[in-house]
């Protein structure tokens, strides 16, 4: 009788563990610290966009405050992390008029890469395209840097 209460508890204590587990768990890494754009994705109006050349830099404080570098300009606003959402204030992109304010996705978060994604409904102005009116989806890559 023993054995076969011990062979049931083992059962279910594996049985615990492997739907305990998901495939889809993100590293909780920690976004402090500063990060360096690398690329930007971005789709308008369902056009596909490329930004390999993302110059930006964001480098994110313990106490909240978030400070955007773009062409030697800076930026203050904050953030909050809230599980698998990032949300910025008072972040806009220097060079183009375009705010990265508002909710992302966090899409990857490890000890040396960033991936947000977020999308916004509204005219933009872009330097290669001129102003845009529309849906523009946003998918901006980042690796930490120290």
């Amino acid at each position: 009788m023993k054995i076969k209460i011990i062979g049931y508890l083992t059962i279910c204590a594996l049985c615990a563990l492997m739907l305990g587990c998901d495939d889809d768990d993100k590293d909780l890494s920690s976004i402090e610290g500063r990060w360096s754009g690398d690329r930007a994705a971005l789709t308008v109006n369902l056009i596909p966009i490329n930004e390999d050349d993302f110059d930006v830099v964001l480098d994110f404080k313990e106490d909240g405050t978030v400070i955007l570098t773009e062409d030697n300009n800076t930026i203050t606003g904050t953030y909050k992390v809230s599980g698998d959402d990032l949300t910025l204030t008072g972040i806009n992109m220097v060079s183009i008029p375009v705010t990265l304010e508002g909710n992302y996705d966090i899409k990857e978060l490890t000890n040396n890469r960033l991936v947000i994604e977020g999308e916004r409904e509204g005219q933009y102005t872009h330097p290669d395209y001129g102003t845009i009116t529309g849906k523009v989806k946003a998918t901006l890559y980042f690796n930490k840097t120290n």
